[in-house]
């Protein structure tokens, strides 16, 4: 399911209850190795998830593929749009932030020599 953490986390509960998911359905899941191996190299570093366990779409997606397929390689190439995005994000937010810190101290200097 894809959505908000929160909201994903609803739609699968109300699924289950009223049993809306069809039977042919392939239901993956985590295992506690998975997660403690996703934990040491998660990506998606803009949001901050409600906890560990959460993956953005992009790395549930890519984790489901490369299990479905059996292949783990799978994982690192479908990850390396989501660390450009990440990478770009990031930048982009220090650039915006050293160019309001520059813009403060500017407008400070003006007032004093008023």
């Amino acid at each position: 399911l894809d959505g908000t953490w929160q909201f994903a986390k609803e739609m699968d509960l109300a699924n289950r209850e009223r049993q809306h998911y069809p039977s042919h359905m392939k239901r993956v899941q985590l295992s506690k190795d998975d997660l403690a191996a996703l934990e040491k190299t998660k990506r998606f570093s803009i949001r901050t998830p409600p906890s560990d366990q959460h993956l953005s779409t992009a790395e549930a997606l890519a984790w489901i593929v490369s299990k479905v397929e059996q292949n783990e390689s799978i994982y690192e190439t479908l990850m390396k749009p989501l660390d450009l995005m990440v990478e770009q994000c990031n930048s982009f937010m220090e650039e915006s932030k050293r160019r309001a810190k520059e813009s403060k101290e500017s407008s400070k200097r003006r007032a004093k020599e008023s």
